[in-house]
C-alpha cells in the first residue's frame, strides 16, 4: 500500500493526512488537513459514486500520451523532478506522465476519491511505479502547495468543470518554479459553435421531411450542452452540471496575463482537414454509443457542406480540442549585489533546510533553518563571514565546517512584498522573532523561538492579513551532516500575520494563542542575541 513519503509532504504547505484513517477503503490516498471530510461543491455523482463508469467511458491513456508528448515533449536538459496532475481522476495523464518522466515524481490530485482509488490499484499493480508518486484528494480551486514547488504542472480535461478557471490557474502558478511549464487539455468554444449551426439546420430538415434517426436526439442535446455552457457562471444550473465551459483563446490569454506566466500558447488539438465530420463521430461515440450510421447519410453531407465553408486554415483555427501551453515567468536576467532578493534560499537538490537572507549594502545575514541530531527543529544565525556573495546574483555560498553549500532562491520569479524581513518582538525582553517572504498572495514565515522554529505558507485573507497554520517538522538534514528529508509536520495552532501598515508593526498569532506585536529589525540594527538555540554556522 502507498504511504505517505516525504518527497509528497514536501510539495505542500499544509499537511496531509492519510483519508484511511476514516474509511480503511481509502488508505494511501491523502488529503489536505484543511480539507479532511469537507463536503464535494460543483461536481456531481458522475465523479463521487459512480466513478466506475466514468472510468470506463473516459479511458484514455493512450490519448493523453500523444498529446502530452507532442506538446510537452520529455524529460528537459535540466530534468523534471516534481510534477503536479491537476484533477487526475482515474489516471488518464498520470500514467503517461510517469512513463514520460521516468524520473520524476508525480502528484496526481482530484476531488473524487473514488477515482483515486481506481488509479491507486492500477498503480501498486506495477511495481516500476512503486516510490514516484502520491494520490491527494483536494479541491483544484485551493492553492495548498508549497510555492514553487513543480517543474511542471498538467491539467488534462480538467477546468471545464471548475466554476472559475482562473482560481485554478492562480493556484498552479504559485506551484509552479519560475521558467517551469504548465500543459491544460480543453474544450473551446468556436469549433462546437459552427457544429451546432448545421447540427439546428439537420434538425429542422429532419422535421421538415418527417424523417427520425437515432442520433437526432444526440445532435438537440449536443446543442442544449453548447447553450447552457454559454450562460453566467453565477447561474445555478452550474452547482449541479459537470461541463461548464467551452473556452475562448481570450479567456486564457486575459487570465494569464500579469506577471506570474510570461507566455501563453493556444494550439488545436483537432485536425484541419475534416474537423467538423471527425467531431460528431466522437460526440456520437462518446454520448451514445452509436455509430456513424445513426445519421442519415444527407445529415453527414450538411456537416461537409458547412465545413467546406472555410478554408483549411481556418478549419485550424475551428478549435474543437485545445491545448493550452503556459510558460512561468523568469527571474530578473542579472541584478546588481543589492538587489538580490530577500527571502528564503535553498538547496533545492537538498529541500531539508531552508535560509531567510537579507542583504544590506553588499553584505549579508542569514538564519539557518535545520535540525539537531536528535532530530528536533533548531535555527542558528550564519556569521556573515561565512557567507560568500561573490557569484552570480542568484547564487549564495555558505561555509559550514564540512562543506560549502551553494544556495538559491527558493521562490525566484513570484512577486515579493514590503512584509519581506526579519521581524522581532517589540520592547527588550522578546524572546522570539518571525523571518517573513511575502510571495503575493500568500507568505512564506518561520518564527524562531527558544524551542525552535516553525513554519507557515499563508493564503491573503485581507489587504494585509495571511492565515494558516503553524507547523512543526521534525526529522529533517542537520545544519553540515548528510542529507535526511524531514518526516511530516504537526499542526501547533492556527497562524494569523496581520501588517499594521500605520504603526509600521506585525501581529502575528502564536502557535500558544497570544497575539503579539512585532517590529523589524533594522539593518544597522544587530540580530537577536538571546536564544539559547543559537549556534554558529561559520567553520
Amino acid at each position: 500500500m502507498q504511504t505517505m513519503n516525504s518527497a509528497l509532504q514536501e510539495c505542500f504547505a499544509e499537511p496531509l493526512r492519510d483519508l484511511g484513517e476514516d474509511d480503511a477503503r481509502l488508505r494511501g490516498i491523502f488529503t489536505p488537513e484543511a480539507e479532511r471530510g469537507a463536503a464535494k461543491s460543483g461536481v456531481s455523482a458522475q465523479f463521487l459514486e459512480n466513478a466506475g463508469d466514468y472510468h470506463e467511458r473516459y479511458n484514455g491513456v493512450e490519448w493523453f500520451r500523444t498529446l502530452i508528448a507532442r506538446f510537452l515533449g520529455g524529460p528537459s536538459a535540466a530534468g523534471e523532478r516534481c510534477i503536479l496532475d491537476i484533477g487526475s481522476g482515474s489516471g488518464n495523464s498520470v500514467i503517461p506522465l510517469l512513463d514520460l518522466y521516468p524520473q520524476a515524481f508525480v502528484v496526481a490530485t482530484d476531488i473524487s476519491p473514488q477515482l483515486l482509488v481506481i488509479l491507486r490499484d492500477y498503480l501498486e499493480a506495477r511495481p516500476g511505479y512503486r516510490g514516484r508518486y502520491g494520490l491527494v484528494c483536494m479541491d483544484a480551486n485551493n492553492d495548498r502547495y508549497r510555492p514553487g514547488a513543480f517543474d511542471l504542472a498538467v491539467g488534462a480535461a480538467i477546468l471545464h468543470h471548475i466554476i472559475d478557471p482562473r482560481r485554478v490557474l492562480r493556484a498552479c502558478a504559485s506551484a509552479v518554479r519560475a521558467e517551469g511549464a504548465a500543459l491544460f487539455i480543453e474544450p473551446f468554444e468556436v469549433g462546437p459553435g459552427v457544429l451546432r449551426i448545421a447540427y439546428r439546420r439537420i434538425l429542422d430538415e429532419a422535421r421538415h421531411r418527417g424523417e427520425d434517426a437515432t442520433g437526432f436526439e444526440l445532435l438537440q442535446r449536443m446543442i442544449d450542452d453548447h447553450e447552457m455552457r454559454l450562460r453566467d457562471k453565477d447561474d445555478p444550473i452550474f452547482d449541479v452540471v459537470d461541463d461548464k465551459w467551452h473556452f475562448t483563446r481570450s479567456f486564457f490569454e486575459n487570465a494569464t496575463r500579469g506577471a506570474e506566466w510570461r507566455e501563453c500558447r493556444v494550439e488545436a488539438i483537432n485536425g484541419d482537414t475534416t474537423p467538423m465530420v471527425d467531431q460528431a463521430r466522437t460526440e456520437l461515440r462518446l454520448g451514445m454509443g452509436l455509430g456513424e450510421d445513426a445519421l442519415p447519410a444527407w445529415a453527414w453531407d450538411t456537416i461537409r457542406e458547412h465545413e467546406g465553408y472555410f478554408s483549411r486554415d481556418a478549419r485550424r483555427d475551428m478549435i474543437f480540442e485545445g491545448a493550452v501551453v503556459l510558460r512561468r515567468s523568469a527571474k530578473a536576467a542579472s541584478r546588481r549585489l543589492d538587489q538580490r532578493r530577500a527571502g528564503w534560499w535553498w538547496n533545492s537538490a537538498q529541500p531539508g533546510r531552508g535560509f531567510f537572507v537579507e542583504f544590506h549594502a553588499g553584505s549579508a545575514r542569514a538564519v539557518c533553518c535545520a535540525y539537531a541530531d536528535d532530530a528536533e527543529p533548531v535555527w542558528s544565525i550564519a556569521d556573515p563571514a561565512a557567507l560568500d556573495l561573490g557569484g552570480g546574483p542568484e547564487e549564495i555560498r555558505l561555509r559550514l565546517p564540512t562543506a560549502s553549500v551553494r544556495l538559491e532562491p527558493q521562490h525566484a520569479g513570484l512577486p515579493a512584498g514590503e512584509l519581506t524581513g526579519w521581524w522581532i518582538e517589540e520592547g527588550d525582553a522578546g524572546i522570539s522573532s518571525i523571518v517573513v517572504e511575502a510571495l503575493g498572495h500568500r507568505v512564506m514565515a518561520a518564527l524562531l523561538a527558544e524551542n525552535g522554529w516553525a513554519l507557515v505558507v499563508g493564503s491573503q485573507c485581507g489587504a494585509h492579513t495571511f492565515e494558516g497554520d503553524w507547523l512543526r517538522f521534525t526529522g529533517g538534514q542537520t545544519l553540515s551532516g548528510p542529507y535526511r528529508a524531514p518526516g511530516p509536520p504537526r499542526t501547533l495552532g492556527r497562524a494569523s500575520l496581520e501588517w499594521i501598515k500605520e504603526e509600521g508593526c506585525l501581529l502575528a498569532l502564536l502557535p500558544d494563542g497570544r497575539r503579539q506585536s512585532y517590529r523589524r529589525l533594522r539593518e544597522d540594527e544587530a540580530a537577536p542575541q538571546n536564544f539559547r538555540s543559537m549556534e554558529n554556522c561559520a567553520s
